[in-house]
């Protein structure tokens, strides 16, 4: 009873308490559904994590966070001062376990509620997902695929997931990242059956793409960006963004109006908070730190979301037309209060 109590007022600290009342009133206004899937994210991550670390290697994971606290961030992105760790570090299962451990239920939550928003004001694209045989999806970028999760997880919710059938394609310039990435995706439902089907290309995106990142691009349903690859989307296709709400990012993806040569904006959220409901922060706090490792998990970002569809001429000059003034001086005010 000692040790529970002691956690109790741990998480108590650990939590934004100025902000505690004003976030779980936010959520009153959302459906039990949201959270639900952020609960299920965050037991199908334990438990990615846990066949990650296998048996009996728990000792030198707990060991290896303690050490990461104080050279990284909560993103796990080393300081400046630690080039040297991070170089010897950055590329170990340890750091990427640390990773998916701290930042994937987050983020893919996040994922999860904003493309919900989408689907739900833009029936007509659930529609289209539903006539095809199979619904590929294409992420760049992002190793440990944190995106790919949370879309799946919305589409788990429309469809019968014994016929869902998806297939996914993760690129990324790090082939390390593909063993952490099957072993995520396979905890999904969707992923029980059997026709579904998962690959990993390795690519430098830095680079001109090679003919499989261009056909996995060309042919993909809904595409995750993390990189300029608007251009060989085919139209029909749904584009998503969520990143931090940097400027340079901003400026790279339609600036202020989300404008993309050929594509409709559907939605955007240029400058979010989202934040973990309490209930999965518990889940979090008392499930796995208790058992895993004793370091605090990311429950809030700064997020920067648009989401487009690829579509004629025609649409896309009329999405062109849209009101600027205001948004625009008000998107500078919010970009430089962040900067």
């Amino acid at each position: 009873m000692a040790e529970e109590y002691d956690m109790e007022n741990e998480l108590f600290h650990f939590l934004d308490v100025k902000n505690f009342n004003e976030i779980n009133a936010c959520y009153d206004m959302h459906s039990c559904k949201c959270i639900a899937v952020s609960l299920e994210l965050c037991e199908l991550y334990y438990q990615a994590v846990r066949k990650l670390i296998g048996y009996g290697h728990i000792k030198y994971v707990k060991r290896y966070f303690y050490h990461l606290r104080s050279v990284a961030n909560n993103w796990c992105q080393f300081k400046k001062d630690c080039y040297i760790f991070s170089e010897l570090k950055c590329n170990t299962l340890y750091y990427r376990i640390a990773y998916i451990y701290k930042n994937s239920t987050c983020l893919s939550s996040a994922v999860a509620h904003y493309f919900g928003i989408v689907l739900s004001q833009h029936t007509n694209i659930v529609t289209e997902l539903l006539q095809r045989d199979e619904i590929r999806i294409s992420s760049f970028g992002s190793g440990s695929t944190s995106d790919i999760v949370g879309l799946l997880k919305v589409l788990e919710s429309i469809f019968n997931v014994t016929e869902l059938n998806v297939h996914v394609s993760i690129i990324d310039c790090d082939k390390k990242w593909q063993n952490a990435c099957i072993t995520i995706q396979q905890g999904l439902k969707c992923f029980r059956n059997s026709i579904c089907k998962i690959e990993f290309i390795e690519a430098d995106l830095s680079l001109p793409f090679n003919s499989k990142v261009i056909y996995a691009i060309e042919n993909a349903h809904i595409v995750s960006m993390f990189q300029e690859v608007h251009s060989l989307i085919n139209p029909g296709s749904v584009l998503f963004l969520l990143d931090f709400p940097d400027f340079n990012i901003v400026k790279a993806c339609g600036r202020y109006l989300g404008d993309l040569p050929g594509y409709k904006l559907l939605y955007e959220a240029p400058f979010d908070s989202y934040t973990l409901h309490i209930s999965v922060v518990e889940k979090h706090f008392f499930t796995i730190l208790k058992n895993l490792a004793p370091t605090y998990a990311t429950q809030c970002l700064k997020a920067f979301c648009r989401v487009w569809v690829k579509c004629d001429n025609i649409l896309a000059d009329e999405n062109i037309k849209m009101e600027t003034v205001g948004f625009e001086e008000s998107f500078e005010k919010e970009i430089r209060i962040i900067l």
